[in-house]
């Protein structure tokens, strides 16, 4: 590496050739000389390399130029990333290395061994991260951000290792989700390939080497917040990284690894330029264009022959993430404001990413902004206002989507009225309470004896006058008894159930063992009182043994915030999202709404997650937020299954953003 006239010079490896690399330092601009260029413009280098006039400032183009990913100014890690080195020097390079790879090998050991477990584990912390109630979201937040903090700071101190230096590490907010990033751009100037590769490798390997911490982690610990973070963390910061980033389609790390690879700067642009000249000679043919030379040689080579086939690839995978991006904003807008709203947005949306996918390729896209550019700020102020005006004034169809419950028609609960066991014969519900049962052949057993007794009295009274006082006395005992009997024989009738007319028992939500119960193997009845496998399990007192209603006619009830309660009348129109049926299959009508919030939710919506409950409440279950039901006949192509829980749209009155901002302050701040 050496400098002339403030430019700094470095001769690299690519895949096939060596080129010279020309920095310059006040715009931080590189350019790329082959060998015999290089040595034809040596001796005069700052003529043939654009250099900024005196005074020249750099500065950021607009956050406008390119809303979608909008770059915060950061700061200069230099200090904390040459502390780093001191340490990972005094430990010693080489022990690291051998150190990082037993640990990586040592955890995927660990969780190979403990797939099964593992696999539970992460499934049952993304239920409990999901549904928000408890300290683990935040954890997972705060783990996350530690993770990716280090995922940049790999590639700085991979940076600083080679000899580069890492100008910058700040907020990108792309698509509007913060994300990180970290200005490495000196990784051009180091000589060898294998060190800028291992550059833009190093965040992954970070972020490896924190998986297998988080195996360790889990795997030491009991079941909790910090157990689960830790699976959670093993997930993303493994599987995802290797997915999303290793991914040479978008411009992560996988692409400036290919791109070092196969010895090609800037490929996306490369690619692109490509494909546009090969298009153009397939449509203008063959002789026509060759003559004129408008068609680079290399189209025709095999490099350019991969050149077009990344950038069609790249750009079928770009098209399908940015598609995808685009339906999830619109559904999103769409649930929040309506379609109305979702439209536009999303036909904005879309032409940014087209503008910039179709910019790629043209060179003066890299340019500084130019006097002709000047008018981009009050486009996009005027466009702003429009659509703020448009969003703000103009009433548009509104919905939401809430959590509900599809019940059958004419629902009852069941609960077991003693302790006993549960048996179903045909229509008849039994439960046996060997207590009771013993009172009964008590009492039974009472009335043979009395009955005996009056006989033998009445008996005896021929031959004996004096017996003829014990007649009435055994006759009034015989009347007591009948009368015991025939109350302990109606409370034992009264543990038995009947079903009505098309009707038939529902299973209530299964009981389930938990981690450490089906560990040490200590539990007791597991899944619904009357399975098989529960036919002489003892049931206490109070026990829910199922939901008795209609066979086929079904009834929905919805819990709705409190926020849009107001917004909700009889009458309006719903839809009952279903898996394997069209949207819209299932619809009905808004039948009736509770006066007051709902004290306690159902079981089965308190584990959706999507309504956050008070864990302090116990099995009552109280809603964080008010709630109200609300009852919806609807209009179903199949029998539903009994106590579903799908989400629901209702379709609400059109209205204004501004009115709902305007409701929202109003219910917020006293005035």
């Amino acid at each position: 590496m050496s400098t002339s006239d403030s430019l700094v010079t470095s001769e690299i490896s690519l895949a096939d050739r060596a080129v010279w690399v020309v920095k310059e330092p006040v715009s931080d601009q590189f350019y790329f000389f082959e060998q015999d260029e290089f040595e034809a413009v040596r001796k005069d280098l700052p003529r043939h390399v654009p250099t900024p006039p005196p005074g020249f400032i750099k500065r950021r183009p607009p956050w406008w130029s390119n809303p979608l990913a909008i770059r915060v100014p950061g700061i200069d890690p230099a200090g904390l990333l040459d502390r780093c080195l001191v340490w990972i020097n005094s430990v010693g390079q080489q022990r690291l290395k051998w150190l990082s790879v037993a640990g990586v090998v040592f955890a995927l050991v660990i969780v190979l061994m403990n797939l099964g477990r593992f696999v539970d584990d992460v499934s049952q912390a993304t239920s409990s991260m999901l549904a928000f109630v408890t300290p683990s979201w935040f954890a997972f937040m705060i783990a996350i951000a530690v993770v990716k903090v280090c995922h940049e700071l790999a590639h700085g101190i991979a940076c600083h290792l080679g000899g580069g230096k890492c100008r910058e590490m700040g907020v990108l907010f792309l698509l509007g989700v913060p994300c990180l990033y970290c200005d490495v751009s000196d990784t051009w100037l180091m000589p060898k390939r294998k060190q800028r590769v291992l550059v833009s490798a190093a965040g992954m390997i970070g972020e490896l080497l924190l998986a297998s911490v988080a195996v360790f982690v889990w795997a030491f610990t009991r079941d909790g917040s910090l157990h689960d973070v830790a699976a959670m963390i093993v997930v993303v910061a493994s599987v995802s990284t290797l997915a999303f980033n290793a991914n040479p389609l978008m411009r992560y790390d996988g692409y400036f690894m290919l791109s070092d690879w196969v010895g090609i700067p800037n490929l996306a642009q490369e690619s692109t330029v490509a494909l546009r000249e090969w298009i153009g000679h397939r449509v203008a043919g063959d002789g026509s264009r060759e003559a004129s030379g408008d068609v680079s040689q290399d189209v025709a080579t095999g490099n350019g022959r991969f050149l077009v086939c990344y950038a069609i690839a790249s750009g079928l995978y770009r098209l399908f993430v940015w598609s995808a991006i685009v339906w999830l904003i619109c559904g999103f807008t769409s649930q929040a404001i309506g379609w109305g709203a979702a439209i536009p947005v999303g036909g904005l949306l879309g032409w940014l990413l087209l503008r910039r996918w179709f910019a790629m390729g043209d060179v003066s896209a890299d340019q500084p902004e130019g006097p002709n550019q000047s008018g981009y700020g009050a486009t996009w102020i005027g466009l702003a206002a429009v659509a703020c005006v448009f969003v703000l004034v103009i009433p548009m169809p509104q919905s939401f989507r809430c959590m509900a419950l599809v019940r059958p028609a004419s629902e009852r609960m069941v609960y077991a009225r003693a302790t006993g066991t549960v048996q179903q014969d045909g229509d008849e519900l039994h439960v046996r309470d060997w207590r009771l049962e013993l009172r009964e052949l008590a009492a039974q057993g009472q009335v043979d004896e009395t009955r005996a007794a009056l006989k033998a009295s009445e008996i005896a009274r021929l031959s004996d006058p004096e017996v003829v006082s014990s007649v009435a006395v055994w006759r009034q005992r015989l009347l007591v008894s009948t009368k015991q009997l025939q109350a302990a024989a109606r409370r034992v009738a009264g543990l038995s159930f009947r079903l009505g007319e098309n009707e038939t028992l529902f299973d209530p939500p299964p009981v389930v063992a938990s981690r450490e119960e089906l560990r040490t193997g200590r539990f007791g009845r597991t899944g619904s009182p009357l399975e098989p496998s529960n036919a002489n399990a003892v049931i206490p007192v109070g026990t829910l043994i199922g939901s008795v209603g209609d066979v086929r006619e079904r009834t929905v009830s919805a819990f709705v915030p409190g926020h849009w309660i107001e917004s909700v009348a009889v009458g309006q129109r719903i839809v009952l999202a279903y898996p394997g049926l069209p949207t819209g299959s299932i619809h009905g009508r808004v039948q009736s709404i509770s006066d007051d919030p709902v004290d306690a939710l159902p079981l089965e919506v308190a584990a959706s997650g999507w309504v956050r409950w008070d864990p302090a409440s116990g099995q009552q279950r109280s809603p964080l937020e008010p709630h109200f039901e609300v009852t919806m006949e609807i209009d179903s192509p199949i029998v539903l299954p009994a106590r579903l829980v799908s989400p629901v749209r209702i379709h609400v009155d059109r209205g204004t953003l501004g009115g709902r901002l305007r409701d929202a302050i109003q219910s917020t701040f006293v005035f």
